[in-house]
């Protein structure tokens, strides 16, 4: 199999994998909030990965809190505040919650970066009265693009207003820096950065929790805060924060982007009349290529490569079912045909170049038979 979906899930990493073990040794599967003494042991593995994904964000634990969740979905979710403020391009778990008015969403230009004049004149004009939470995601998770997210902080700042990224896909490649951002909350994922799927975290400014946090979960004051009942997920804790610490964004990106010029080069000067076939979407980053390829539906494209053992996607995977064109690339200003005939590629360090190049050629063949054979 070669696997190009990192942008979906990515592969646990060695260490991640030995922390099942350790979990069941170490008497993890205890009730963390139990009194027992026998139990403490799974307190501490929670309340070190705590710290854990505290230091990976490099967030000051005397201002910022913690809170484990189910992933990012859920982080996103457990922080969207009454009059929610959000871009266009958000994941669908902003855009598809009562808290976000449709009508208020900041548009983006051609290459999916947030409209900051827009940003401001919404703020300025309409609600510069009425402080709501403004969420802007770090990294968009279809074509990669990168958002400014300090420039959005200090004009919502300015204003007054506290603000949310969704950070599930730029966590692992980029330097997420709560203190420097000076950012009031983020979300992540942990099997975006080689860990378990089912784990996340909310990282939220303490000044906020009391007027931003109402629970989805109800619980009481011994569950994470009081903001997420049930049963703490020990073991899903304990790799989120074993991924958290072993995170080099540095080198994942490095490898990242070498592996996407790769394919970009390859598909380009391999492809006959590329520059009239082939449109990437979005601006330049470390880790996803989206890609239009003019004729082909995605949706095949996707079942033909799979044929072949590759795995790419036609777009986020949370609408992987659903028959509608991306509601980023519409935001963006393209149209809904060539939506349908876009691809999506994501890298991770687990990808080699040798895969990448096989890639390429396949996706060359596969367009060359959607096309009528007239390529090659």
């Amino acid at each position: 199999m070669i696997y190009l979906d990192s942008a979906a899930t990515t592969l646990p990493s060695e260490v991640v994998k030995r922390d099942i073990q350790d979990y069941i040794d170490r008497g993890g599967w205890l009730n963390a909030d139990s009194k027992y003494s026998a139990a403490r042991k799974a307190k501490e593995v929670v309340e070190y990965a705590r710290s854990q994904v505290l230091r990976a964000l490099h967030a000051n634990p005397d201002e910022y809190e913690v809170i484990f969740t189910s992933g990012g979905a859920e982080a996103n979710s457990l922080v969207l505040a009454d009059k929610t403020i959000a871009s266009s391009i958000e994941h669908s778990s902003i855009l598809n919650s009562p808290e976000v008015d449709s009508s208020t969403l900041i548009p983006v230009d051609k290459g999916g970066e947030i409209q900051y004049d827009a940003l401001e004149h919404h703020i300025h004009s309409k609600f510069n009265y009425d402080k709501r939470l403004i969420s802007v995601m770090y990294m968009n998770n279809e074509v990669g693009t990168i958002n400014d997210i300090k420039k959005v902080i200090e004009i919502c700042h300015d204003y007054g207003f506290p603000v949310h990224s969704d950070c599930v896909q730029a966590f692992g490649v980029c330097d997420v820096n709560v203190d420097e951002l000076d950012i009031d909350a983020v979300s992540i994922s942990g099997h975006k950065i080689h860990g378990m799927q089912g784990t996340g975290a909310l990282c939220i400014r303490r000044s906020l929790m009391e007027n931003f946090l109402f629970p989805i979960i109800y619980a009481s004051p011994s569950q994470e805060f009081g903001m997420r009942g049930g049963t703490k997920n020990v073991l899903g804790i304990q790799t989120l924060g074993t991924a958290c610490r072993v995170l080099n964004w540095k080198e994942e990106s490095k490898c990242c982007n070498y592996l996407r010029n790769l394919m970009i080069k390859q598909v380009f000067d391999n492809m006959p009349n590329a520059n009239d076939i082939l449109i990437i979407n979005g601006k330049d980053n470390p880790k996803i290529l989206n890609l239009t390829i003019k004729g082909c539906d995605a949706e095949t494209m996707v079942m033909m490569l799979s044929n072949y053992g590759i795995c790419i996607s036609a777009g986020s995977a949370c609408h992987e079912q659903e028959n509608e064109p991306s509601h980023v690339l519409t935001a963006m200003g393209i149209s809904p045909e060539l939506a349908r005939q876009s691809i999506r590629l994501s890298f991770s360090s687990e990808l080699s170049s040798d895969e990448v190049l096989r890639t390429g050629q396949k996706i060359i063949q596969c367009a060359n038979v959607l096309l009528g054979g007239n390529l090659l």
